[in-house]
């Protein structure tokens, strides 16, 4: 249930509580005074929550028809068929419903019926006249409960006729309303279509001989705006069994002109793809390479682009901010050299602080190490390992490294300590915990599926590569 208290009320006190769902609910209320004395009471009845959902047309049929409500496509009159269910809330919701029209392409809607009187239910049929042959019709109907309104909208079109003639087109299929040509029904064309200018056209060819290009549409453009010339098609659209290609430029050298083609397997883009949102930066073709994915603004004013090396055939993320120079983030070589300007990190799980990065060292084995420098007294002493390090690891073993006074020597360890005793002198020691990364604990030197290039992904973020990785010598 839900409560709500009032401090120092005078008069009536009205409050309003939410109900999660519907059913029947009782109400208690307990009033204390300034002595902390109170008194309780629950009210003699109870309150019924209902469920509720605004009406819901369940039928809304408008069509030509004659006097009974019987379909006539070449009638004047037109049916209107409804029906709506409500949430009765008890017996006491009611409905009611209102109808207007209007002629297709207007925007003022004319009442038929205006709002009918509050009943339990609206269901019927009912016919209305007069509807010209000629004319298409919208209709709307509102249906209105003591709470929401609810309105859907249906199309009468025009007479069915095989052809008719207008001042100013042809219709086929219908009554001619709009256009040279006013259609309805599906256009079946053994052929080509041709539209737009002479100047600037749209073509819409068919070729059943053709697996990947059955259908296309070619756009021409024989002169540019400012009337010189620009040769011949400037681009096509072709479609065909499970292909999909978009080229550019004059078409008759095909596959040197095609950028982008989607087939059942793959998505190929010859070129760049790039994104520049308003107040963006913009790139010419100059500022980066031919092939890649440009994401303006993503961080901060800088621009941040994926893309090809054109001169090495090498991938890299590159940045660019201002008038700085522009400068690669991270690159992949065809060989397979890796390198990055920052750390290059695991994401490791851990039980207590979440995922945190991590650095690992280049070894056979996957493993993390840390280092802990201290000046330790003559005697025996226990050192706690650092506890988020230590759910990083499993099995592990610890070295120190002297640096000068004494000797130290391990005694023993646990999973979240060591103990070691120092003889001789105090002595400065640098210790090592080094131990193999949880959940890695059965890889050694694993073989990558290509020996020329591959970038491996395993774990977390385990990145191998053939070749050197330079920057930081982190993984």
């Amino acid at each position: 249930g839900s409560s709500s208290t009032v401090t120092n009320p005078s008069g009536t006190v009205t409050r309003t509580f939410n109900a999660p769902n519907s059913g029947t609910r009782s109400i208690s209320v307990v009033v204390t005074d300034s002595r902390g004395l109170t008194n309780s009471n629950t009210s003699q009845g109870s309150i019924v929550v209902y469920s509720y959902q605004p009406p819901n047309i369940t039928k809304y049929n408008v069509y030509r028809s004659d006097l009974s409500g019987n379909p006539v496509e070449d009638s004047t009159r037109v049916a209107v068929d409804r029906a709506v269910s409500i949430h009765t809330i008890g017996n006491q919701n009611r409905v009611r419903y209102r109808l207007s029209r209007r002629e297709r392409g207007l925007t003022t809607w004319t009442v038929i019926t205006n709002w009918t009187s509050y009943a339990t239910s609206s269901t019927g049929l009912t016919t209305h006249t007069t509807y010209a042959l000629d004319k298409s019709w919208e209709f709307r109907i509102e249906f209105q409960d003591y709470l929401r309104t609810t309105i859907s909208i249906a199309d009468v079109p025009s007479e069915s006729v095989t052809m008719s003639w207008g001042v100013l087109g042809v219709g086929v299929g219908k009554i001619w309303e709009h256009g040279a040509l006013d259609i309805r029904g599906d256009l079946f064309l053994e052929g080509n279509l041709k539209g737009g200018r002479n100047d600037i056209r749209l073509d819409f060819y068919s070729n059943t001989t053709a697996l990947n290009s059955r259908t296309w549409f070619e756009m021409w453009q024989t002169v540019n705006a400012d009337g010189s010339p620009a040769g011949d098609r400037v681009g096509e659209f072709t479609f065909g069994a499970g292909h999909f290609a978009w080229r550019t430029g004059s078409t008759d050298t095909a596959t040197g002109t095609e950028r982008m083609v989607l087939d059942n397997t793959s998505l190929t883009v010859n070129g760049r793809i790039q994104s520049t949102p308003s107040g963006g930066v913009s790139l010419n073709g100059s500022s980066y390479a031919d092939y890649g994915v440009l994401i303006a603004n993503v961080i901060s004013t800088a621009t941040v682009y994926v893309d090809v090396d054109k001169n090495t055939n090498g991938f890299r993320i590159r940045k660019h901010s201002g008038g700085q120079a522009y400068a690669n983030i991270m690159t992949l070589s065809p060989s397979g050299d890796f390198s990055v300007t920052g750390n290059k990190n695991v994401i490791q799980e851990t039980p207590t602080y979440g995922k945190r990065l991590m650095n690992a060292l280049e070894t056979p084995d996957s493993r993390f190490v840390t280092y802990m420098e201290m000046i330790l007294p003559v005697g025996t002493h226990t050192i706690p390992i650092e506890p988020m390090f230590a759910e990083t690891i499993s099995e592990f073993f610890v070295v120190p490294h002297v640096q000068f006074g004494g000797d130290v020597k391990l005694l023993s360890k646990t999973d979240t300590s060591f103990t070691v005793e120092v003889t001789g002198d105090e002595t400065d020691v640098v210790i090592e915990v080094n131990g193999r990364r949880v959940g890695f604990e059965d890889q050694y030197m694993e073989p990558i599926r290509d020996p020329d290039q591959e970038i491996l992904v395993q774990g977390i973020t385990n990145i191998k590569v053939t070749g050197i990785k330079g920057g930081d010598a982190n993984e």
